[in-house]
């Protein structure tokens, strides 16, 4: 029996990590957001997520749960992303920007499936009906995935 040792493969592990030195990637609601009247989607998302009781607006979090119930799966993406980047299939970055556009999915998925706590009367008037988090569907559109520069704003 012959032992060998391939060098390749650390030259393939740096090569892989120096694609995604430096580099973050991002999911939720962004600067160029804004509703017509101006308004952050990320500021509406955010009263949305934690809620404004003195408003009367409950907390309709999306952001936060999906998260927890995906956190296994992203970490497989990115997993399977590592390997591929390893394997010369695909670049770190591409790995980074898959998993942040399947987080993006997912917490889009999350909005489109909420449907407590309900709508005030009130809302559904004005709305003409009754689905929680979404009137224009701006802020289900605008939930992306951005990989940038540590420390970009």
């Amino acid at each position: 029996m012959t032992v060998r040792r391939d060098p390749s493969g650390g030259d393939r592990l740096t090569v892989a990590l120096q694609g995604i030195d430096g580099l973050v990637g991002k999911t939720g609601y962004f600067e160029t957001s804004k509703y017509p009247d101006g308004t952050s989607v990320a500021y509406v998302a955010t009263i949305h997520e934690f809620g404004y009781p003195a408003g009367g607006i409950p907390a309709r979090p999306t952001m936060r749960p999906t998260a927890d119930q995906q956190r296994q799966g992203w970490a497989e993406i990115m997993r399977q992303g590592a390997k591929a980047a390893l394997n010369g299939q695909m670049t770190g970055r591409d790995a980074l920007e898959r998993l942040t556009l399947k987080a993006a999915g997912d917490v889009s998925a999350s909005i489109a499936a909420l449907t407590t706590p309900a709508l005030s009367p009130r809302t559904i008037a004005r709305k003409g009906f009754s689905k929680p988090l979404v009137d224009t569907g701006l802020m289900l559109r605008s939930v992306t995935g951005v990989v940038e520069p540590k420390g970009a704003q």
